[in-house]
């Protein structure tokens, strides 16, 4: 058997087996419903399955890059991702830039998109070592790398630094705790132009008393364009004046504290800081300078009325979050200071941005594990896949944890949940680890949080068509319906043309739940215009949402069909047909190939393109 999916009437690169895992791939397009079938191939010739609906629920997140993490034992960095990748915008090394702390580039051989989709592997040249604790930087700047839906990956820059790992005696990552978020505290400087306070420097130091300080919640200062913050970072909550209209700083300076508890009682950890910045920042902690972005390199402290930055304004584009994952060595066990300088790239600049996300990653002793689970949100119907990998080499075997309790049979790399008609909502979030077994030791994968939640979106007729012989109704649903409402008769009306209603004789539902055979009192007339209409909303899904006051407009079965194209652009024109149990198909020449075009219904706009510069109609099977 051969098997190729197609989603709205065109090839889905390699879905070529008998099963195609939608997930939540296509999660950044707008809410939209799909036409999705297979074609099957064998010794006998080739049929199409039935024609599925594929309805997408917006989540509004920009598609980002979340971090890198460096191997210095196997020469290997892992890109982490929010969503699902394209694999083949992935899949090319050059896509990406390393760099060591002099600015060199390092050769990478090639770029391995991992089986989850969300993480790649990059795998460095021979002559390249890593070096456990040096600053490295990834970049990704082309807009190459595309998630699914597609949606280009915007310019992005990840610091890491490496770890030595040594099997399973070396250091794993184990848990991601929460310190900030954009929505954090922060004492603020409300008038930065003071030379003597801010050349002191002491502002950034523990033992500085900021209690005159106003206090304000994340994001800070005001932005021109906010639409891109607000979607990955959330909405602006203090405003600081830009230096432009004359009234604001040209700098702001920023004191919050967090908590840190390691059981080992070191000062090192790993700290992963998400910024928003517009437009340059300096970092401390605990009075010491732990990162910088888009700030001249010196002096310390950078006097208050630093401008032109080194990359000017917003040098990563508005919006875009800079990422940094840092091992530090100066965290306290308790309470710890971090300070923030923000710099703008002009007197006239007219806005300006500060917000910080900080997590830290507890080191355990444990291997360390390049691909984590992930946070995930999971509507009605969807699948969180949660993955977790083992260190290479070493037999292992897993064992996953729901809210601190045993999955008896989740025992394989991949853990996957299905949101049955939004059964799991009265969950809300969920967090989940996988517990790791090699013959030298056992650990635990970070904790991911999965939400999930339910979409109440009514179900509606996918297509509508009579029979041959015009004594039938078929009618096909965009998903599995309840067989006791949807075979209720007097759940349908038809309209004629004149006005005249009438219901069906007998409603049957296949097997499947997802097609309707209405038997009719009176034989319809071949070529003419009818409407079924759903008055009531006792017809229901089988999670129950109600499909009410909906109705379609067919035409009759007729033997003879004109097809007419009109062009409406140089690239767009519509095809009109009228009998509603026909579909168009498309190709380049009028020996084809052609392909069905599903999603097209008489009078809708198509794209005339060398794939479809010809084209025909072909009659569904009853």
């Amino acid at each position: 058997m051969e098997y190729q999916w197609y989603a709205d009437g065109t090839p889905v690169p390699g879905a070529t087996s008998a099963t195609f895992d939608l997930l939540d791939h296509y999660q950044c397009l707008p809410e939209v419903s799909h036409q999705v079938y297979c074609e099957v191939r064998n010794g006998a010739g080739a049929f199409r399955t039935r024609t599925a609906t594929i309805t997408l629920v917006v989540d509004g997140l920009p598609f980002h890059a979340e971090e890198a993490a460096g191997d210095a034992s196997s020469g290997q960095v892992t890109v982490s991702f929010d969503r699902h990748l394209l694999p083949a915008s992935a899949a090319d090394p050059f896509s990406y830039v390393l760099q060591d702390e002099a600015g060199r580039r390092l050769d990478i051989l090639e770029a391995v998109v991992q089986p989850d989709a969300r993480h790649v592997r990059l795998q460095l040249a021979a002559d390249v070592h890593l070096q456990p604790g040096q600053l490295y930087r990834l970049r990704m700047e082309d807009g190459t790398i595309l998630s699914l839906c597609p949606e280009p990956l915007p310019p992005t820059v990840l610091s890491f630094r490496p770890m030595a790992l040594a099997g399973c005696g070396s250091v794993v990552l184990k848990t991601t705790l929460p310190l900030l978020d954009f929505g954090s505290v922060w004492k603020y400087h409300p008038n930065s132009n003071d030379t003597a306070f801010a050349a002191s420097g002491d502002w950034v130091m523990p033992a500085f008393d900021d209690a005159a300080w106003p206090s304000g919640q994340g994001l800070f200062g005001v932005e021109r364009n906010p639409g891109p913050y607000l979607g990955l970072f959330g909405p602006f909550r203090t405003l600081i004046p830009p230096p432009g209209g004359g009234s604001g700083p040209l700098s702001t300076f920023f004191r919050t504290h967090f908590q840190w508890h390691d059981s080992h009682g070191r000062p090192d950890g790993f700290l992963n800081f998400t910024n928003a910045v517009d437009d340059g920042i300096v970092v401390y902690l605990n009075g010491e300078e732990i990162f910088s972005f888009n700030v001249p390199a010196s002096p310390r402290p950078l006097p208050w009325d630093a401008v032109s930055l080194p990359a000017g304004s917003s040098p990563l584009g508005e919006g875009v979050p800079v990422v940094t994952n840092l091992l530090v060595h100066n965290l306290r066990e308790g309470d710890n200071l971090l300070t923030v300088a923000l710099h703008q790239q002009g007197i006239t600049s007219g806005d300006d941005v500060f917000g910080m996300k900080l997590t830290g990653l507890v080191d355990t002793g444990d291997p360390f594990v390049s691909i984590q689970p992930t946070n995930q949100s999971v509507s009605t119907e969807g699948v969180a896949n949660l993955l977790a990998e083992a260190p290479p080499g070493l037999a292992a075997s897993f064992q996953w944890f729901e809210n601190d309790r045993v999955l008896p049979e989740a025992t394989s790399p991949l853990l996957r949940i299905t949101n049955y008609c939004g059964q799991l909502w009265v969950w809300g979030s969920r967090t989940y680890f996988c517990r790791i077994t090699t013959p030298l030791c056992s650990f635990d994968t970070r904790t991911a949080l999965v939400h999930f939640f339910h979409d109440d979106i009514p179900p509606r007729f996918l297509l509508v068509r009579s029979s041959r012989n015009g004594t039938n109704i078929l009618a096909d649903f965009d998903r599995p319906m309840d067989r006791s409402g949807a075979e209720e008769v007097f759940s349908y009306e038809l309209e004629e043309e004149d006005g005249h209603l009438s219901q069906p004789l007998s409603a049957s539902l296949d097997p499947a739940g997802s097609r309707i055979t209405l038997s009719l009192t009176s034989q319809l007339l071949a070529g003419a215009t009818y409407r079924l209409r759903v008055p009531e909303f006792q017809i229901r899904d089988r999670c129950g949402n109600a499909m009410g006051g909906q109705s379609v407009v067919f035409v009759a079965w007729t033997a003879t069909v004109a097809l007419r194209v009109e062009r409406v652009t140089a690239s767009q024109g519509r095809l009109r047909w009228d009998d509603s149990s026909m579909v168009p198909e498309g190709a380049p020449t009028p020996e084809g190939p052609w392909t069905a075009l599903p999603a097209v219904t008489s009078g809708q706009s198509v794209t005339l393109g060398p794939a479809s510069r010809f084209f025909r109609l072909r009659r569904l099977p009853e």
